[in-house]
């Protein structure tokens, strides 16, 4: 299959997720988490997608026309009001320049702020990685540093880049908690399926945004 049909087929297959973002204080829902699904094209790992359009220089476009889709589902799904996590790997993207004005371009077709948007950074290893793109937080995005476990989060990047929001792994991370908070992040936090948990307990850690998958 020539690389375009494929690409295409791509588009027509992906399915998206909407994972509800809380704001903990609340309860109420803060915003929707957006998780692509490529299983139906056979690829579980989504970073062999990625690596598979980047190595033919079609990673934003690409990436453009995966996020339209999902703009479009939201406002069926009326979630346009809300605050939307779109994940952007770092280690993919070659032309910033041109993707970020192509993302100006679509908030206008869909009447969305950019304060409706914020873009979760994965894939950086250093201060290097996410410089250039911190440039448009000046712009006006919020964005979210994920930490994984390959991408652990420091405090001396913390102190570096500021970030809107920090997504941390562990509660025990207490030093990096504090190293948000000094700079006036948030914290966001996965909750384990299995693990109840304590309201009180995860406000008096720092925590303001939970979500469960």
């Amino acid at each position: 299959m020539e690389r375009n049909n494929y690409y295409q087929r791509a588009f027509e297959k992906v399915e998206f997720k909407f994972i509800p973002v809380y704001y903990l204080k609340t309860g109420k829902i803060y915003g929707y988490k957006i998780i692509k699904d490529f299983s139906k094209l056979g690829f579980e790992d989504k970073n062999e997608m990625y690596e598979m359009v980047s190595e033919e220089n079609y990673f934003e476009f690409f990436l453009l026309k995966i996020k339209e889709k999902a703009m479009k589902l939201a406002k069926e799904k009326g979630y346009l009001n809300k605050k939307l996590f779109y994940t952007l790997r770092v280690n993919y993207i070659k032309d910033s320049e041109f993707l970020f004005a192509s993302i100006e371009t679509m908030l206008k077709k869909y009447s969305l702020n950019k304060e409706n948007i914020c873009f979760e950074l994965k894939g950086f290893k250093s201060w290097n990685d996410v410089e250039e793109l911190l440039e448009y937080r000046d712009e006006g995005y919020d964005l979210l540093f994920k930490e994984t476990a390959d991408t652990p989060i420091s405090n001396s990047l913390i102190s570096y880049s500021e970030p809107d929001m920090v997504e941390i792994m562990d509660l025990q991370e207490k030093d990096l908690i504090k190293s948000v908070k000094k700079y006036g992040g948030k914290i966001i936090y996965k909750l384990p399926n299995d693990d109840p948990y304590e309201k009180k307990e995860l406000l008096k850690l720092g925590i303001d945004f939970i979500y469960k998958k």
